[in-house]
């Protein structure tokens, strides 16, 4: 069904909570409607998301993560599935990144093109989505991917961990952030365990100059297969 832009507007003023509906224009997405919420899942204001999102709304996926969302979109426009539901992260003004859980579908076409409404909710915010790592404790957590060492998570105390260095948690190594390596540690904790185990152990940290309490164990994270780690000085 063809649709023009008044169309999908109401279309989206419609959707329960926060949605967005894109018009697929080569490469690239055009937002055609945001509902006013939206911006406020990525800390940003309105003028701020629509700033970001101007050119592409793929501009606010972290790049490692569109390729994974280009070809959940692809199998709709297929015909391969009626809906896509994908966890992704996105850009975040002040944690980096955060996790958001998309459910897409195709509603119609505008110039001949895929239109796709999409709902979106915080994915680590979500009422039964990972809440117990997040209320874990108070001190550091990490959640490294087990191939890539790339961390998908972490919360504030870890987010704040040299943050005097300005660095970006996004598309970084466990090591490199935590340790300032370029390699993986010798004595990395994850490859130290095996599924099903949850291990502690002590180490010295020598970027902090002081020891620290380690627990860990293998988890799926948003379909990543993950490791999470707790560190208490």
């Amino acid at each position: 069904m063809e649709l023009s832009v008044d169309q999908i507007r109401t279309i989206g003023e419609a959707y329960p909570g926060s949605a967005a509906i894109y018009h697929v224009v080569g490469t690239k997405l055009k937002t055609v409607y945001a509902s006013p919420d939206l911006p406020g899942i990525l800390d940003m204001d309105p003028e701020e998301y629509r700033t970001e999102t101007a050119t592409d709304a793929m501009d606010i996926i972290l790049p490692g993560d569109r390729p994974a969302v280009q070809a959940a979109m692809l199998t709709c426009i297929r015909g391969e599935r009626e809906k896509a539901e994908l966890f992704y992260r996105v850009i975040h003004r002040h944690a980096g990144f955060d996790w958001v859980h998309v459910q897409a579908k195709i509603i119609g076409t505008m110039e001949g093109s895929p239109v796709f409404a999409a709902s979106f909710t915080n994915a680590t915010v979500e009422t039964d989505i990972y809440q117990d790592i997040i209320n874990h404790m108070s001190g550091m957590i990490y959640v490294c991917d087990c191939d890539t060492y790339e961390i998908l998570y972490a919360n504030e105390a870890a987010a704040k961990y040299r943050q005097q260095e300005n660095r970006r948690l996004f598309g970084m190594p466990c090591y490199t952030y935590i340790k300032d390596r370029k390699e993986p540690c010798e004595d990395c904790f994850m490859k130290r365990m095996r599924e099903g185990d949850n291990l502690s152990m002590t180490r010295f940290n020598p970027m902090k100059h002081t020891w620290e309490l380690l627990h860990g164990e293998y988890i799926n994270w948003c379909g990543h297969h993950a490791f999470v780690q707790y560190i208490e000085d």
